[in-house]
C-alpha cells in the first residue's frame, strides 16, 4: 500500500565544471488517488528547495541551474486543460522558476 510507504525528496548541490553550482533532486510523490496530498507534497518540496537556495546565497554563491526529477504521480496527458492537477502542479513549479 503506497499508503504506508514512506516518501520524500532528495537534493544535492552539484559544482559541475564550466558551469557552476546546480541543484540535483529527487522526489516520489503518493501515488493515492488524492491529488492535492501530492499537491502538498510538490509544497513541501518546493519550500525546502527554496531554503536551500538561501543557503546558497547566504554562502555567497549562485545556482546555475536546478534539476528535480523523480516520481510525481501526476499524469500530464491533459496538460493543457487549465485546473488539471498536472497544471496546477506546473504553476506552482513556475512561480519558483521552474519549467517541465
Amino acid at each position: 500500500e503506497d499508503l504506508l510507504a514512506a516518501k520524500g525528496a532528495l537534493f544535492a548541490v552539484v559544482d559541475v565544471p564550466h558551469v557552476g553550482l546546480v541543484v540535483v533532486g529527487n522526489t516520489h510523490l503518493n501515488a493515492g488517488s488524492d491529488h492535492n496530498v501530492r499537491l502538498e507534497q510538490a509544497e513541501i518540496l518546493l519550500a525546502a528547495l527554496r531554503e536551500l537556495r538561501a543557503e546558497v546565497q547566504s554562502a555567497g554563491k549562485s545556482l546555475a541551474g536546478v534539476a528535480v526529477t523523480g516520481d510525481w504521480n501526476i499524469d500530464g496527458k491533459f496538460f493543457w486543460e487549465i485546473g488539471t492537477p498536472y497544471a496546477r502542479l506546473r504553476e506552482k513549479m513556475e512561480r519558483e522558476g521552474l519549467a517541465d
